[in-house]
């Protein structure tokens, strides 16, 4: 008995690893970025669009559900997704 230890780095139910990350890097390298400042203001407006996007926000819920469901069903362990 006693708690698992979870593996580092797992992205399974890591908000930021499987859903965040992609998305800004996918809004803020849509054009080739050779300034800081631009860089910047790409990520900065990419958190804006989320925040902006009400639909977006719902389809992380709607997929944080699933992969609620999958740990649950696993008990805990290693479940695709």
């Amino acid at each position: 008995g006693g708690p698992v230890r979870w593996p580092p780095r797992s992205p399974g139910l890591n908000l930021c690893d499987f859903y965040l990350w992609g998305h800004l890097k996918s809004f803020v390298y849509k054009r080739p970025v050779n300034i800081v400042h631009e860089l910047r203001q790409r990520i900065t407006n990419g958190f804006e669009n989320i925040r902006e996007n009400p639909e977006v926000l719902q389809r992380v819920r709607n997929s944080l559900e699933r992969r609620l469901r999958a740990c649950i069903h696993a008990e805990g362990g290693h479940f695709e997704h």
